[in-house]
């Protein structure tokens, strides 16, 4: 199976398993021109942590010249998405893999997680009280809650023995220049 992109009139055809990353250093100073989205995915099928995930999207952010507010909103998406998957999705998973889609247009950011772990939904998780002095709250909980908040919209589908959990940032926005 292969993806085709067009870039300015030129198909190109690629493997499906190929990483890949396409610059254009345009792309956010032309609001409302018709411009293809930068895109870009990896797979990982031994991550241990979040620093690799980090450092690939840093190079993405720097490559395409993302603002350091919407870098840093999203370097902290990955840490809490991430970490869910590898300490929930992945219990008793025997080869586990997580795909990260980055999808850059004119005015959105999107990145998506998807894990072949065990169902698991990070965004059914209550809502912390925040009210309550810190010691008094249950563990848990917190980061997802501030994912929902820096993010636009949030949602999860469980397809064909994958969870796909997808976050959305307005990048056009004041709050995020």
């Amino acid at each position: 199976m292969s993806r085709r992109f067009f870039i300015q009139n030129i198909s190109i055809r690629l493997p499906a398993t190929i990483n890949f990353l396409v610059n254009r250093k345009d792309v956010l100073r032309q609001p409302g021109s018709l411009s293809v989205p930068v895109c870009a995915y990896k797979i990982w099928t031994d991550l241990d942590s979040t620093m690799e995930v980090n450092q690939w999207f840093d190079a993405f952010a720097a490559n395409n010249h993302l603002n350091e507010n919407v870098q840093h909103k999203i370097n902290m998406v990955i840490d809490e998405l991430i970490m869910n998957i590898l300490s929930y999705a992945f219990k008793e998973v025997v080869d586990p893999e997580v795909e990260v889609r980055l999808q850059l247009d004119i005015d959105v950011f999107v990145i998506s997680f998807i894990d072949n772990g065990r169902p698991f939904n990070p965004f059914e998780q209550a809502i912390p009280d925040i009210s309550l002095p810190v010691t008094e709250r249950e563990v848990g909980g917190l980061g997802i809650h501030l994912s929902r908040e820096l993010m636009d919209d949030v949602s999860y589908q469980r397809v064909a023995n994958s969870n796909i959990a997808k976050l959305i940032l307005k990048i056009t926005d004041e709050k995020n220049n």
